[in-house]
């Protein structure tokens, strides 16, 4: 009796095998695949913008600092398009809005006058610095208002800081450079003080 009661069972779980899915039971299985791989793709991102968001500032902060201490030290630097050695009376940084990118520029003496801004190729050290994965700057806030574009500039030998507007015009005694993440619309915020202090908040 055990034995025929141990068939059958076998018989129902076979014939339950052998049955399979129903159509809509795939599909139910395949929208809950697909939505929990959105999720997880989606936070992956997040994770890495994030973290791109982070090195950006970090490394934007720290070109800052270069530039700070490059005024401080009063050394060449390869100056132009094509590179000279130069020995700058000034050395800053250009960032503009919704720019994923900037520059490290040498205010110069000649061909003209010095005039707190980054007037093109002939001041240009470097390469432009990138940033990571589409990192943008979004705000340029300073005590004059919102600016479009700015330039941190570190005169030497003291290093003193002057941060003016596009044409050069002194905005204030600090800077607040918003940049964003362009999917997760996360920010950072390097505020930049003619003090000499920078911070990242």
């Amino acid at each position: 009796m055990i034995f025929r009661y141990f068939d059958i069972s076998i018989f129902k779980y076979a014939t339950v095998l052998r049955r399979g899915f129903t159509m809509i039971e795939v599909v139910v299985m395949l929208g809950i695949v697909t939505a929990i791989s959105s999720v997880v793709l989606f936070s992956f991102t997040g994770l890495n913008e994030n973290g791109a968001l982070n090195r950006s500032v970090r490394e934007l902060a720290l070109n800052i600092r270069k530039a700070q201490n490059a005024s401080l030290a009063v050394t060449e630097q390869m100056v132009g398009s094509p590179a000279v050695a130069t020995l700058p009376p000034a050395v800053g940084l250009e960032l503009t809005i919704n720019d994923s990118s900037y520059r490290i520029f040498a205010d110069l003496d000649s061909p003209t006058p010095r005039d707190f801004k980054y007037s093109g190729l002939s001041e240009k050290i470097g390469e432009d610095e990138v940033f990571l994965k589409n990192i943008r700057v979004l705000e340029l806030n300073t005590p004059s208002g919102n600016q479009s574009k700015i330039n941190i500039i570190f005169t030497a030998p003291e290093a003193s800081i002057v941060i003016t507007q596009a044409d050069g015009v002194v905005v204030g005694n600090k800077v607040d450079i918003k940049i964003e993440a362009p999917t997760t619309r996360q920010t950072k915020t390097v505020t930049v003080r003619t003090s000499g202090q920078i911070t990242v908040k």
